[in-house]
């Protein structure tokens, strides 16, 4: 089956934060968020506000614990806007895997007084985890950009006439 990339910009922003925050949905963009929430940056006490690239939402690590972004079958992790959100020089450890086996591993060094876009460039993994190494525990990610792959529409029509004519050739033989 021949795919096409579809390269999609996440901005968080149709998501309701709720009162305080509210975690993000599994399924959300057709990805698994673990410990991922979103939230209104120019509405948080903190740093969060400095993070805020489209409109006012952004997403975040609750608490500053580990967090992971899934998809079932690769995708590319292309860049995104990252910022701590209380202490500059906050160090955040970023891995990207394929199959449980770490093919990208990178340390990014993120400041409070803006954000720094980020080009991972992590080609086709299924898995991407978070993890802060130094500083204040909390940092702020918005205009995430993935690439997944999506079966071509030719492809999606020689598979239909593929079904069809094995429908066909089992009503020929009854």
């Amino acid at each position: 089956m021949c795919f096409a990339d579809t390269t999609t910009t996440i901005t968080f922003d149709e998501l309701d934060p709720g009162g305080d925050f509210s975690l993000i949905p599994d399924g959300y963009y057709g990805l698994q968020w673990n410990n991922w929430g979103v939230i209104d940056g120019w509405d948080s006490v903190g740093g969060y506000e400095n993070g805020v690239i489209s409109k006012n939402n952004v997403a975040f690590a609750p608490y500053g614990d580990p967090s992971s972004i899934n998809y079932n079958g690769s995708f590319s992790l292309v860049s995104a806007y990252m910022t701590a959100a209380w202490q500059n020089g906050l160090q955040l450890e970023v891995k990207g895997l394929f199959n449980d086996i770490v093919t990208y591993d990178h340390t990014y060094t993120l400041n409070e007084t803006g954000p720094t876009l980020i080009n991972f460039n992590y080609m086709g993994i299924d898995e991407v985890n978070f993890q802060v190494l130094s500083g204040q525990q909390q940092y702020v990610m918005d205009n995430l950009v993935v690439s997944i792959p999506v079966p071509e529409p030719f492809t999606l029509a020689l598979v239909g006439l593929g079904a069809l004519a094995s429908l066909v050739a089992v009503h020929r033989k009854r």
